[in-house]
């Protein structure tokens, strides 16, 4: 009788093991399945301060403002400052052009997400996007002005 007890107890022992193995087994599985969790959840915890512009296309902004306020309070287009605002923007379409031609395009498959963060840190979407628009609405300022006049 004492021996089946003995075996009794090794039969619970074992059964109690294995559980605890299970028990692990579950553990485990549930703290990988929350880090999996936490990997997909984005960390708040750690604020990075928001890119600024750099201080060489925050001086072109400035620089561009100036340029296009004093040509546009000229009537004539033969104006020096309207001669200089053209040249700036010709020298400013060029540089756009070279720039996302040889550095960001051949970069862009790869590194896609960084290569669109320095265009909309840089002097093309700060100087060059701005200087279209201002453009743009110039020009079609222009047209309306003749057709109202003729």
């Amino acid at each position: 009788i004492k021996n089946k007890d003995k075996e009794k107890d090794k039969d619970r022992d074992k059964d109690k093991d294995k559980d605890k193995d299970k028990d692990k087994d579950k553990d485990k599985a549930k703290a990988e399945e929350e880090a999996q969790d936490k990997k997909k959840e984005p960390d708040f915890s750690l604020r990075q301060p928001l890119p600024t512009a750099s201080p060489l296309t925050r001086l072109l902004v400035l620089i561009q403002r100036e340029l296009v306020l004093k040509a546009n309070s000229r009537k004539l287009s033969t104006h020096n400052d309207v001669k200089l605002l053209q040249q700036y923007t010709q020298q400013l379409i060029q540089g756009t052009i070279m720039a996302l031609t040889q550095h960001v395009y051949p970069l862009y498959g790869e590194y896609r997400t960084e290569c669109l963060n320095i265009i909309g840190q840089s002097f093309i979407a700060k100087v060059f996007l701005p200087l279209l628009t201002v453009l743009s609405g110039t020009m079609f300022v222009d047209l309306f002005r003749q057709m109202i006049e003729s």
